[in-house]
């Protein structure tokens, strides 16, 4: 949901559906562009991903950042 400022937010918008139980999901500006991108880590398919932000081109493909047998968690 983007935040449009004064309390409210407009629709929500599906980045992807092919994170499998998704355990963590950041929003932050991986690629230095000045604008937000979003890295998720999901357990099931034991995968991070990165989704550009790229809001002229409607959006990104997932972008595989690790794979691995066991699954990410979170490390505070």
């Amino acid at each position: 949901y983007e935040n449009l400022g004064g309390g409210t937010f407009g629709s929500q918008q599906v980045i992807s559906t092919q994170a499998d139980r998704a355990v963590s999901v950041y929003a932050c500006d991986l690629d230095g562009d000045g604008d937000n991108d979003v890295l998720s880590a999901s357990h099931y398919d034991a995968k991070v991903a990165w989704y550009e932000n790229l809001i002229s081109a409607g959006g990104s493909p997932e972008i595989d950042v690790e794979r691995n047998g066991t699954g990410p968690y979170p490390h505070t």
